[in-house]
């Protein structure tokens, strides 16, 4: 979910039109030709983590989740072994309960997939996230400000530090996929808000930390890394009726992340998934939408 306050609602773009006709004209046979990947994303059981879930699964994907309410992990995972057993493709998912930001935690659950189970996945999505009450700076509390950094920026650092280096060894094997690694970034990864300055600066810390992965990463040919702002979506943080459900949203972010890293979506550029964000909001972003990495300059030189 995208965590703003917008002044007003706008009907979907022409972009996001588009989006579903392509997706309508190609031809459900073609899904059967596609190469079953293995997905991580964290934060599955609500909003886009578990609606990208679902429609991942619909494209034949295995998923492997996690989240902190078990109760809700266990109806995804049947939903999803719902879907895959009513298809052609034999996928056996795996959700656990994580807190991403607890070490121990993450330690845990990365040792389960990596090391019992001995999966490397294909694409990490690092989604877990929260929201802060709207409010001025001076009028949030130390415990909340420090509540938001703890999960939704180290908790990526845990989940990209214990997993990119199996990732990295994985994709220079002959014959390996390509690999993706994405954080969720926010319109307020891009620009700020009066109200919302902890979670802002939140989000534009995901943006520097995937845009750094991306440079160290720049060399590989195998492997790229991308802050990916999902758009003004219902969620548990933000019921509006008048926003794109979550569901409806993950139709077209399942394709667009899976296609990520072709000359239009180079590693390391701040993605936004098309047609979520108003021509008007964007045109307020300090960090524009598709803007690249940076030339690597020492600031001593």
């Amino acid at each position: 979910m995208d965590y703003h306050l917008p002044t007003k609602t706008t009907s979907p773009s022409p972009q996001r039109r588009i989006n579903k006709l392509m997706q309508q004209l190609i031809p459900q046979t073609t899904l059967s030709k596609l190469q079953p990947q293995t997905i991580l994303i964290s934060g599955v059981t609500s909003g886009l983590g578990k609606f990208l879930s679902l429609e991942l699964a619909k494209l034949g994907h295995r998923i492997i989740g996690c989240g902190r309410r078990q109760t809700q992990l266990n109806d995804l995972l049947s939903q999803l072994n719902t879907i895959s057993s009513s298809s052609s493709f034999n996928v056996n998912h795996i959700l656990l309960s994580c807190d991403v930001a607890n070490t121990k935690s993450v330690e845990e659950f990365a040792n389960i997939i990596l090391m019992k189970h001995n999966i490397v996945p294909d694409v990490i999505f690092a989604n877990a996230g929260i929201g802060v009450r709207p409010a001025p700076l001076w009028e949030v509390s130390l415990n909340d400000f420090e509540k938001i950094f703890r999960i939704n920026v180290t908790g990526v650092f845990h989940l990209l530090k214990l997993f990119i280096p199996k990732m990295l060894i994985e994709s220079h094997r002959p014959g390996a996929s390509y690999k993706r690694i994405l954080a969720t970034s926010s319109g307020l990864g891009h620009s700020t808000s009066p109200v919302l300055g902890p979670y802002s600066a939140t989000k534009m810390s995901v943006e520097a930390l995937m845009k750094s992965i991306a440079q160290s990463l720049e060399k590989e040919k195998n492997i790229g890394a991308w802050p990916l702002a999902p758009g003004v979506i219902q969620t548990e943080m933000m019921r509006n009726e008048d926003m794109p459900t979550a569901a409806a949203w993950a139709i077209d972010a399942a394709p667009f992340i899976m296609s990520l890293g072709d000359s239009n979506t180079p590693s390391g550029a701040s993605l936004i998934v098309p047609g979520y964000y108003s021509e008007e909001y964007m045109s307020t972003w300090i960090i524009e939408n598709g803007q690249r990495l940076p030339k690597v300059v020492s600031p001593w030189d």
